[in-house]
């Protein structure tokens, strides 16, 4: 019998169902949130209009750009003059996982990973949580994958005027700068990707949005699934894989305070 997704309420009906994507058409990728609520990119929890988030994106990124904490871990503009906005596309990963509200939007193609997330907020152990399943079809109405260099043409275009919303998929940058990109790093170490929202797109919950809506499960994750997701799927190798290593561990910390202070001026915390 099919496995519906109202059926799921132990740990063994969550991984039946996510077997059923061994042999999809479909890319799937996962969001794990430790309560239920929408979809919305850290930009938008604030309820502001777009154009003022719009507004205050900018402000932020200039403020990010012109950071003395964060001016080493930047795509230097002289990296790849092939292409006119890499380096703004890189960056705005970078500040994304580096603490900064963006209007990129988390997802993992890391079923564990994303539990992860679903899990460890120890205030949260006790409310349901939610698993978000983005069945992305493989074409170009829906993604960008940077892995295929006929995609990189989209580093000549400005990140913030995609005419649509996509999602952007691409393992890691490794080159000589790799080391200094901590935030790609972390990004890296969750097999993390994102989707971009277009200007039109950035205060409407994404499960909402009449283009994607039909490809989004919702799987709520009760307290006691919870549990048991802690005891046997967890472990501490784990945690520690998919969180910030012991070197980079102070780094971190100094660079989400920085961030902090500048989501906090424009009222984005």
């Amino acid at each position: 019998m099919e496995l519906k997704i109202d059926d799921i309420h132990k740990l063994n009906d969550l991984v039946a169902y996510y077997q059923t994507y061994n042999c999809s058409k479909y890319i799937p990728f996962f969001r794990g949130e430790s309560q239920i609520r929408p979809i919305r990119c850290g930009l938008a929890r604030t309820f502001k209009t777009s154009r003022e988030l719009i507004e205050i994106e900018k402000n932020v990124y200039n403020d990010f750009i012109i950071s003395i904490s964060f001016k080493k871990y930047l795509r230097d503009d002289s990296y790849d003059r092939n292409f006119k906005y890499f380096s703004k596309w890189i960056n705005i990963f970078q500040s994304q996982h580096l603490g900064l509200k963006t209007r990129l939007i988390d997802w993992t193609q890391c079923f564990n990973t994303a539990l992860n997330f679903v899990v460890t907020n120890e205030k949260k152990i006790n409310q349901e949580g939610v698993l978000w399943v983005y069945k992305c079809p493989d074409n170009e109405d829906y993604l960008i994958n940077f892995n295929d260099y006929e995609n990189y043409l989209y580093y000549n275009s400005d990140p913030y005027k995609l005419k649509q919303t996509m999602l952007i998929k691409h393992y890691t940058l490794i080159d000589n700068n790799y080391s200094i990109l901590l935030g790609e790093k972390l990004r890296f170490r969750q097999d993390g990707s994102f989707v971009l929202l277009s200007n039109n797109d950035l205060i409407i919950p994404f499960e909402d949005h009449k283009k994607f809506k039909i490809f989004i499960d919702k799987l709520i994750i009760s307290p006691k699934l919870k549990l048991e997701i802690r005891e046997k799927i967890m472990t501490d190798d784990f945690n520690y894989f998919v969180k910030v290593d012991n070197i980079h561990s102070k780094e971190f910390e100094e660079l989400e305070s920085e961030s902090f202070k500048i989501n906090r001026k424009y009222g984005l915390v």
